[in-house]
C-alpha cells in the first residue's frame, strides 16, 4: 500500500457533487465491473482506518471556468406530478426552483434544468492503497465525473497516477480533513487539526446514499488546488 496522486483530464465540464470522494468513484468502478454490491462496498482498493476509506475528495487543478449551463428535455404531461412541479411564484411562476416548463405544448412540457458547472483541465485525488488497480478500475470503468454523466457532462481522459512520500488523503500538511470524517472518528487520527470546525451531516463510505452511512462529520473546505511539482 502506497500513497499516490491519481489525476483525471476531463474533455466536458463537470456538474459537481458536494463531496466526491476516491472511495465513491471506486465503489461504482467495482460495481460496473462484477455487478456485486458486496464486491463494490468492501473491495476498494485502498487503505481503511476506523471504516473511513483513505480517498480524498475531488480536486480540480489548472484554470478553471465556473459557470451556469441550461438543460432542456421534454417530458409528457402525464408524467409530471403536480404536486412536485407546482409553481411557487406568487404570480404562478417557478422562480423558486430550478426548472421550470413551458406549457404550451398540450401533452408533452418542455422542462429546462439549471447546473452549476466547472470547467477545468482536469481533477486529481489523494490516496492510499493499490494505486496502479485504482487508476485500472477507472480507466476501465467510468467514462464521466459527476452528475448528468450520460448526457456528456464530466467526460473524462487519460488516467495518472504519481507516488508521494504522504498520505494525505484523510488529512491534509495542516491537518485539515480532505474528505467527510465522522466527528468521533476524527478525534482518534493523529496529526488532525484540533481546532477545526467545518461540518456538515453527510454521507462518509458508500454507499453514500444509505441514510445509515450519514454522519456529523468534519468536511473540507476544497475549490481549486494544483497538483504539487
Amino acid at each position: 500500500m502506497n500513497s499516490f496522486i491519481l489525476s483525471i483530464e476531463l474533455s466536458a465540464p463537470i456538474i459537481p457533487s458536494p463531496y466526491t470522494t476516491l472511495d465513491a468513484l471506486l465503489a461504482v468502478a467495482l460495481y460496473r465491473q462484477h455487478r456485486d454490491l458486496t464486491i463494490a462496498h468492501t473491495q476498494i482498493p485502498l487503505s481503511n482506518s476506523y471504516g473511513v476509506w483513505h480517498g480524498s475528495c475531488l480536486i480540480h487543478y489548472g484554470d478553471f471556468i465556473h459557470n451556469r449551463d441550461h438543460n432542456i428535455c421534454s417530458t409528457l404531461q402525464r408524467d409530471i406530478d403536480p404536486y412536485l412541479y407546482a409553481p411557487t411564484g406568487e404570480d404562478g411562476s417557478y422562480q423558486k426552483t430550478a426548472f421550470k416548463f413551458e406549457e404550451k405544448q398540450h401533452d408533452v412540457r418542455s422542462r429546462a434544468d439549471r447546473y452549476e458547472t466547472i470547467a477545468s483541465e482536469g481533477v486529481f485525488f489523494y490516496g492510499h492503497g493499490d494505486g496502479e488497480q485504482c487508476r485500472t478500475l477507472i480507466k476501465k470503468n467510468i467514462f464521466g465525473i459527476g452528475k448528468k454523466t450520460n448526457q456528456g457532462h464530466g467526460a473524462i481522459g487519460r488516467v495518472h497516477i504519481t507516488p508521494i512520500e504522504e498520505d494525505l488523503s484523510l488529512h491534509n500538511e495542516k491537518g485539515e480533513p480532505m474528505r467527510p470524517i465522522p466527528n468521533e472518528i476524527w478525534h482518534q487520527l493523529p496529526n488532525r487539526k484540533k481546532s477545526y470546525s467545518r461540518r456538515d451531516v453527510t454521507g462518509w463510505k458508500p454507499p453514500y446514499w444509505e441514510p445509515s452511512h450519514r454522519a456529523d462529520c468534519v468536511v473540507p473546505s476544497l475549490f481549486r488546488r494544483f497538483i504539487p511539482s
